[in-house]
Protein backbone atom coordinates (compact mmCIF):
# COMPACT_ATOMS: atom_id res chain seq x y z
CA UNK A 1 0.00 0.00 0.00
CA UNK A 2 0.94 3.33 -1.05
CA UNK A 3 1.51 5.96 1.77
CA UNK A 4 1.72 9.70 1.93
CA UNK A 5 4.84 11.49 3.17
CA UNK A 6 2.99 12.79 6.05
CA UNK A 7 2.21 9.40 7.06
CA UNK A 8 6.03 8.67 6.81
CA UNK A 9 7.07 11.34 8.50
CA UNK A 10 4.66 12.22 11.36
CA UNK A 11 4.26 9.01 13.17
CA UNK A 12 1.53 7.67 10.75
CA UNK A 13 1.46 3.90 10.16
CA UNK A 14 3.88 4.23 7.26
CA UNK A 15 6.54 5.57 10.11
CA UNK A 16 6.21 2.43 12.56
CA UNK A 17 6.04 0.04 8.98
CA UNK A 18 9.68 1.96 8.20
CA UNK A 19 10.85 1.43 12.05
CA UNK A 20 10.27 -2.84 11.26
CA UNK A 21 11.83 -2.24 7.89
CA UNK A 22 14.75 -0.62 9.66
CA UNK A 23 15.23 -3.64 11.89
CA UNK A 24 15.27 -6.43 9.62
CA UNK A 25 18.12 -4.63 7.46
CA UNK A 26 20.05 -3.85 11.10
CA UNK A 27 19.34 -7.30 11.95
CA UNK A 28 20.97 -8.17 8.35
CA UNK A 29 24.05 -5.83 8.84
CA UNK A 30 24.36 -7.27 12.13
CA UNK A 31 23.79 -3.73 13.72
CA UNK A 32 23.15 -2.92 17.25
CA UNK A 33 20.24 0.23 16.69
CA UNK A 34 17.94 1.87 18.53
CA UNK A 35 14.92 3.93 17.28
CA UNK A 36 14.18 7.91 18.63
CA UNK A 37 10.99 9.19 18.12
CA UNK A 38 11.31 12.67 16.94
CA UNK A 39 8.63 13.31 14.21
CA UNK A 40 9.51 15.70 11.68
CA UNK A 41 7.37 18.64 12.60
CA UNK A 42 8.77 19.27 15.87
CA UNK A 43 12.51 17.78 16.07
CA UNK A 44 14.04 19.06 19.30
CA UNK A 45 17.78 19.08 17.73
CA UNK A 46 19.61 20.09 21.22
CA UNK A 47 17.91 16.76 22.10
CA UNK A 48 19.13 14.68 19.17
CA UNK A 49 22.47 16.74 19.57
CA UNK A 50 23.33 15.07 23.12
CA UNK A 51 21.96 12.19 22.70
CA UNK A 52 24.60 11.61 19.18
CA UNK A 53 27.48 13.65 21.33
CA UNK A 54 26.45 10.66 24.43
CA UNK A 55 26.92 8.17 21.74
CA UNK A 56 29.70 9.17 20.17
CA UNK A 57 31.56 9.45 23.61
CA UNK A 58 30.39 5.89 24.83
CA UNK A 59 31.61 4.30 21.48
CA UNK A 60 35.17 4.96 22.10
CA UNK A 61 36.15 4.47 19.16
CA UNK A 62 38.51 5.73 15.72
CA UNK A 63 35.32 5.06 13.22
CA UNK A 64 32.58 6.84 12.82
CA UNK A 65 30.70 6.95 9.41
CA UNK A 66 27.89 9.54 9.57
CA UNK A 67 26.39 11.90 6.70
CA UNK A 68 27.91 14.71 4.47
CA UNK A 69 26.94 18.30 4.31
CA UNK A 70 26.16 18.82 1.66
CA UNK A 71 24.76 22.23 -0.01
CA UNK A 72 21.37 21.86 -1.02
CA UNK A 73 21.07 18.64 0.79
CA UNK A 74 18.38 17.03 2.80
CA UNK A 75 17.99 19.36 5.95
CA UNK A 76 17.93 16.68 8.47
CA UNK A 77 21.05 15.02 6.84
CA UNK A 78 22.81 18.20 7.19
CA UNK A 79 21.19 19.16 10.92
CA UNK A 80 22.80 15.59 12.07
CA UNK A 81 26.49 16.22 9.92
CA UNK A 82 26.87 19.43 12.03
CA UNK A 83 26.58 17.48 15.30
CA UNK A 84 29.52 15.10 14.39
CA UNK A 85 33.60 15.27 15.05
CA UNK A 86 35.33 16.45 12.36
CA UNK A 87 36.91 12.99 12.02
CA UNK A 88 34.36 11.50 10.71
CA UNK A 89 33.99 9.72 7.45
CA UNK A 90 31.03 11.56 5.37
CA UNK A 91 29.04 9.50 3.26
CA UNK A 92 27.17 11.86 0.41
CA UNK A 93 23.35 11.24 -0.25
CA UNK A 94 21.52 13.89 -2.64
CA UNK A 95 21.01 17.27 -3.26
CA UNK A 96 17.00 18.23 -3.37
CA UNK A 97 16.66 18.51 -7.02
CA UNK A 98 19.71 16.40 -8.84
CA UNK A 99 19.45 12.97 -7.45
CA UNK A 100 22.09 11.11 -5.69
CA UNK A 101 25.46 12.97 -4.96
CA UNK A 102 28.79 11.29 -7.15
CA UNK A 103 31.39 14.36 -6.70
CA UNK A 104 32.92 12.42 -3.45
CA UNK A 105 35.11 9.38 -3.65
CA UNK A 106 33.56 6.29 -4.58
CA UNK A 107 33.63 3.12 -2.87
CA UNK A 108 33.66 0.12 -4.40
CA UNK A 109 32.15 -2.91 -2.59
CA UNK A 110 33.62 -6.65 -2.16
CA UNK A 111 31.25 -9.02 -3.40
CA UNK A 112 30.22 -9.75 0.47
CA UNK A 113 29.15 -6.48 0.70
CA UNK A 114 27.12 -5.86 -2.78
CA UNK A 115 25.31 -8.64 -1.56
CA UNK A 116 25.01 -7.51 2.18
CA UNK A 117 23.88 -4.59 1.22
CA UNK A 118 21.54 -6.21 -1.66
CA UNK A 119 19.89 -8.41 0.91
CA UNK A 120 19.01 -5.24 3.70
CA UNK A 121 17.87 -3.26 1.12
CA UNK A 122 15.16 -6.20 0.03
CA UNK A 123 13.73 -5.09 3.85
CA UNK A 124 12.50 -1.76 2.88
CA UNK A 125 9.83 -2.92 0.37
CA UNK A 126 7.63 -0.05 0.98
CA UNK A 127 10.11 2.33 0.48
CA UNK A 128 11.17 1.08 -2.36
CA UNK A 129 7.47 0.94 -3.52
CA UNK A 130 6.88 4.89 -2.40
CA UNK A 131 7.62 7.07 -5.32
CA UNK A 132 9.91 9.70 -3.89
CA UNK A 133 12.34 7.13 -2.25
CA UNK A 134 12.02 4.49 -5.13
CA UNK A 135 15.27 5.83 -7.20
CA UNK A 136 17.14 4.96 -4.27
CA UNK A 137 16.34 1.19 -4.53
CA UNK A 138 17.30 1.34 -8.23
CA UNK A 139 19.59 -1.80 -8.52
CA UNK A 140 21.15 -0.38 -11.79
CA UNK A 141 22.14 3.00 -9.49
CA UNK A 142 23.74 1.57 -6.12
CA UNK A 143 27.06 3.34 -5.57
CA UNK A 144 28.30 4.70 -2.78
CA UNK A 145 30.24 7.53 -2.44
CA UNK A 146 32.17 9.41 0.93
CA UNK A 147 34.03 12.92 1.28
Amino acid sequence: MLRSLKEWTQGGPGYREREKETACAMAVAGVEWEQWLFLDVDLDWPEISRRIGDIVVSLNTDVLIGPAWELGGHEHHNEIASMLPANTIRYLSYVRGQGRSTDGLEVVPTAEERMLKDVALKCYASQAAFPPTAPWFDPADQREFVL
